[in-house]
This record gives structure tokens, C-alpha cells and sequence, in this order.
């Protein structure tokens, strides 16, 4: 399921309901991500842009990170080279901000071995596309599986547009 940065809880939901999740996973989503949206300042780019497969790191997060601080706020949370990204801003100085930061370095950490698809811990750096991902070995099967049948998909079209004379020079393929 592509990435919307604009639309990314909607598709989070339509995950869900493809992958078959049940009614209380997917309510449990978007009430994660709810409550990590609204830390996220008016005016900015209001979205998590990582897969389901983290969210209980992130909720787990965000549980400690409100004790700390119950105001603190969100500027953004990625996916980047593989792993989980979390900036955040805190008033709180000295030992406070530390024990924050420890908090989202472990998070980060954690989904370094934790597959952004489905959870699982045994989610390991996957590389093959020229994108880094860290998926489980299922999830990352049935990727590529998508990604072959939507490359033979497309193969197919261009192959049968040539042949149909469909792409007379190289402005038609724009």
C-alpha cells in the first residue's frame, strides 16, 4: 500500500480492512494515530508517515514521553533508511529532556529489528529495491510479490502499447 503523505490515515484504515485486521486493530490505529496527529502543531504537516507495524513502538513512545511531559509536541515521525525517525519539542531541560531523548533513541532502536508491516520482532534491514526497509521475512515476500506482479502489469502495457503503435516518439511517453 503506497505511502500519501497528505492522506496517510485513510490509508492506513484501507490497510487494515485489505490485510483483513480486525475492527478493534483498526480502531486502535486510528486511535494512535489521533492522538500522535494532534501533538503535531496547527500549520504543519500533520501525518506519520510509517507503517502500521510500528504504531506499538509509537504508542508505547508517546505513554512515556506524556508522563514526562504532557505538553510536549510532535514536528515529525518517518520512516528513514529503515528505520524509525521521532522529533519532537520539549520545555522541559536538563535530566527531564534526557530521559526524553533516551526514549525515542530505544524507540528507534527497536525498529531497527521490528518489521514495519506486521510487528513482528524479527524484522531485519531489507534492501533489494534500492530502498531500505526492515520488514519480516513474510511481509517482505509477499512485497515483492506485489512488486513483481505490478512490474509484469506494466511491462505488459508498454509492451502492447508499442505494439499497437501507441508511443509514436518519446513526447507520448509524457
Amino acid at each position: 500500500m503506497p505511502q500519501l503523505w497528505a492522506g496517510y490515515l485513510t490509508n492506513s484504515l484501507i490497510t487494515c480492512m485489505i490485510e483483513g485486521m480486525s475492527g478493534q486493530k483498526m480502531t486502535q490505529i486510528n486511535e494512535i494515530e489521533q492522538r500522535l496527529i494532534s501533538r503535531i502543531p496547527k500549520g504543519w504537516g500533520r501525518y506519520i508517515s510509517c507503517n502500521e507495524g510500528w504504531y506499538d513502538i509509537l504508542d508505547k513512545l508517546d505513554i512515556k514521553l506524556s508522563y514526562l511531559d504532557p505538553d510536549y509536541s510532535i514536528a515529525q515521525v518517518k520512516e528513514k533508511f529503515g528505520t524509525l525517525r521521532f522529533y519532537f519539542d520539549t520545555k522541559e531541560d536538563g535530566l527531564i529532556r534526557d530521559i526524553m531523548y533516551d526514549c525515542v533513541r530505544a524507540a528507534e532502536y527497536a525498529s531497527s529489528y521490528t518489521c514495519e508491516y506486521c510487528g513482528n520482532s524479527l524484522g531485519k534491514l531489507q534492501t533489494e529495491t534500492g530502498w531500505a526497509k526492515t520488514s519480516c521475512s513474510d511481509c517482505w515476500t509477499k512485497k515483492m510479490e506485489e512488486r513483481n506482479r505490478r512490474d509484469q502489469a506494466l511491462t505488459e502495457l508498454v509492451k502492447f502499447n508499442e505494439e499497437n503503435g501507441l508511443y509514436e516518439n518519446d513526447k507520448d511517453l509524457l
